[in-house]
């Protein structure tokens, strides 16, 4: 029976420099009787573990566990499996909230019956400098979706004020009964259209920067190398095969083949300047070939795409030659 109200995740891997900052940003989830704080140490070398026991004496309601090493995703379907609460929020142990939201998000996970509260973040640099703010709607402070405008949102606003980040989103445990984090890197949008494609879900979204999405050079999605660039090329194969089964009008297809295409292109730069594996080449020209005919019997192809298409990968390709 779950007796909290919400569950924080707190996956940690080597985060001795960010974690006590990080847990301190939750405001007023910390020492909140509703709410359980789970920090899994998945197997860090450093001075992370510590810094967990010292978290856990300080706050009555931080719990720290311990396990072996098996990745980011290993970390949050443990967390997923030791949580006691009504919503689950999945947080990074390197980033920050703005704490003064928190007791807003408390509210309104006690007085509404919600399936997903999503809000707005700031992309931020090491150093504490905003790069970028992202929200939906500036001129409302809350917006309700439906689970196809989520999907449009999604995939067709270049600002990226929804994206796949998962730490920009709280669920109701309820709906992840059978849904799992894959293994591999980048798996948080295809854990979210996971959810999508089970339920018809209903999306309240508060328009103000509530995350901190810190920029640090040594994560995960900043690390170039064979098995990132696949784990990303797998990312938005997932979603476009999950939204082509949705019920998605035809502007919203060709909005993420799109934005596949040009993630695609992105990927293609990134293995002929840093990587050249022969392995990624090839799936990279097999995606090429399925969205390029996709967009020859849907308008062609327009200058922008072609520009990205030459740029970053017929450019990169003679260039290794």
């Amino acid at each position: 029976m779950k007796n909290k109200l919400l569950s924080v995740v707190i996956p940690a891997y080597n985060i001795d420099s960010y974690l006590s900052d990080s847990v301190q940003s939750l405001g007023a989830f910390l020492n909140a009787e509703e709410v359980e704080i789970l920090i899994i140490n998945d197997g860090s070398t450093d001075n992370t573990q510590a810094i967990g026991k010292r978290l856990e004496s300080k706050y009555f309601n931080v719990r720290l566990f311990n396990k072996p090493n098996g990745g980011l995703s290993s970390a949050r379907n443990f967390g997923m499996d030791v949580l006691n609460g009504k919503y689950v929020y999945f947080f990074d142990g390197d980033d920050q909230l703005n704490a003064a939201y928190t007791s807003i998000l408390m509210d309104m996970l006690k007085t509404e019956d919600l399936d997903l509260l999503g809000f707005g973040y700031a992309k931020v640099s090491d150093d504490g400098d905003i790069l970028s703010e992202h929200i939906l709607d500036s001129q409302q402070t809350m917006s309700k979706l439906s689970r196809s405008e989520f999907i449009k949102a999604i995939v067709s606003r270049d600002d990226e004020p929804v994206a796949g980040y998962i730490c920009t989103k709280i669920f109701k445990v309820s709906l992840l009964m059978n849904i799992r984090f894959r293994n591999m890197n980048y798996e948080d949008m295809p854990f979210v259209f996971d959810v999508l494609e089970q339920h018809d879900i209903k999306i309240s979204y508060i328009n103000n920067i509530v995350y901190y999405y810190i920029q640090r050079s040594g994560s995960i999605t900043h690390s170039v190398n064979e098995k990132n660039i696949l784990d990303k090329v797998s990312n938005l194969k997932i979603v476009s095969s999950i939204i082509r089964s949705l019920n998605v009008d035809a502007n919203t297809i060709t909005a993420n083949n799109r934005r596949t295409l040009v993630g695609i292109l992105w990927q293609a730069s990134l293995n002929s300047r840093e990587v050249k594996s022969e392995k990624v080449e090839n799936e990279i020209h097999n995606q090429l070939r399925i969205l390029v005919r996709y967009f020859n019997h849907h308008g062609g192809i327009d200058l922008y795409l072609r520009l990205k298409m030459y740029f970053y990968y017929f450019k990169g390709r003679n260039n290794g030659k």
